[in-house]
């Protein structure tokens, strides 16, 4: 009997680390859609000049151009959600991660302005769903203790595609042109659609009993209750808002308007202005899963986010009104502020926490409307605002744009962190553990 028990025990043992593996593979690949389409926001930063140039506009197009992207973003995040829990994760996965390769190829041939957008707004279809789809499959093969470590991880993986947006893009379209750079990224997106499609399921088969439950749970509730049930719960709104506000500086700066600043107001290169603004994904790349992990260990939420967003104001104010700083010390500024901004990944499980297993990924979709809808109306307003405040100069047919229309523009960057830490002072701890069931 002691043989018995002990070769059943040993081929449990075997199981759960299969299954672990299992689990890993399939969020990590799946992280990969979120890495190729946050590569796909991100773009315009590095790209600016050569856009700016190409389609013969100003900073207020540029914003038109990448707020484009985040305006389908804002649209279909709430569907998205509502979708994720009805249909198959890994079939919705697959056909977004399509719908992004086609945007890109149709920006790499399009030479109208109009057109260009259309394609950014088709690629931001896709980016509603990536990191929604992500954190489905996340939830669905870890235990809640372990989900904002794994979360992390993922944001960790797009910031990665952040990061090769920024300046391994530039130097790419330095050699090639910025079109020829845009079908390599094609390309790229091609390869990891293969893998993706190799390797994800939606769920761990012992768990499918328990998915199906849920799926039933959820067809009872049914569509208008399941979206009242999501609406009227104040956790949603709140890390939803906090969530967006912290995540303004990589919007805004690392998204768009960091590789102007610093060649202008540091008199950067591009290269060197790429490699500071890259910073901030680096910074978030490792904040994010240290954030996670610091969390699950302390079984808190809102004492890692109060923490990151103090030290988070600190920073951005010295990068915005500080003097004089150096190539190195602005690359040590970008890195802290990537890092204590990534305290906004622990909103993810506490949204996932704070609701009915059933509809977390409606809730989810919910808060990151909140979220992308900061991001791009703040990207549009910033480069509407620069424009207000530029006087009208040129170098040839680029704007020369001063340090004071700079911090004129991304004036609102600093007073929406002060926001987000009043706000999470209102957010309910959930110590970890469903709260709402």
């Amino acid at each position: 009997m002691e043989n018995t028990a002990a070769i059943s025990n040993k081929f449990t043992l075997a199981r759960l680390e299969l299954n672990s593996f299992k689990a890993w593979l399939v969020c990590l690949s799946s992280s990969l859609f979120f890495f190729y389409d946050f590569m796909q926001m991100m773009m315009c930063n590095s790209l600016s000049e050569v856009l700016i140039m190409d389609f013969g506009i100003e900073a207020k197009g540029l914003g038109i151009l990448a707020s484009s992207f985040l305006l389908s973003d804002v649209l279909f995040l709430f569907p998205a959600g509502i979708i994720i829990d009805r249909v198959s994760t890994r079939k919705i996965t697959l056909v977004m991660l399509s719908l992004s390769i086609i945007g890109a190829l149709g920006l790499a041939l399009t030479s109208s302005f109009k057109m260009a957008c259309l394609f950014r707004f088709i690629a931001g279809i896709a980016h509603a769903f990536c990191f929604l789809c992500c954190v489905s499959f996340a939830t669905r093969w870890f235990s809640p203790n372990r989900q904002a470590f794994v979360i992390g991880l993922i944001v960790t993986t797009a910031m990665c595609g952040g990061l090769v947006a920024q300046t391994p893009l530039s130097l790419l379209s330095d050699y090639l042109g910025w079109r020829n750079a845009m079908l390599v990224n094609v390309g790229l997106g091609i390869l990891v659609l293969v893998l993706v499609y190799s390797v994800i399921q939606d769920n761990p088969i012992e768990t499918s009993a328990e998915h199906k439950k849920y799926r039933e749970n959820l067809s009872q509730m049914g569509f208008w209750q399941s979206l009242t049930k999501t609406v009227a719960n104040s956790q949603n709104w709140l890390l939803g808002l906090y969530t967006g506000l912290m995540n303004l500086p990589i919007m805004v700066m690392g998204g768009l308007l960091a590789v102007l600043y610093l060649t202008t107001v540091f008199g950067l290169s591009k290269t060197d202005a790429t490699l500071v603004s890259s910073m901030i994904f680096l910074g978030t790349i490792f904040g994010a899963p240290i954030c996670g992990k610091f969390s699950d260990i302390l079984e808190k939420r809102r004492l890692p986010m109060v923490v990151g967003c103090l030290f988070s104001i600190v920073l951005l104010f010295v990068i915005m009104y500080g003097e004089y700083w150096s190539f190195n010390t602005l690359m040590i500024l970008f890195f802290l502020l990537g890092f204590f901004t990534s305290t906004q990944v622990l909103s993810y499980p506490a949204i996932n926490e704070s609701n009915p297993q059933s509809i977390s990924s409606t809730a989810m979709g919910f808060a990151a409307v909140m979220i992308m809808g900061l991001g791009g109306g703040m990207q549009y307003l910033s480069g509407t605002l620069l424009d207000m405040a530029w006087n009208g100069s040129m170098s040839g047919s680029v704007p020369l744009y001063t340090k004071e229309n700079f911090l004129f523009a991304m004036s609102m960057l600093p007073l929406g962190l002060i926001l987000s830490l009043l706000i999470v002072l209102l957010i309910r701890e959930t110590n970890c553990k469903s709260i709402n069931k």
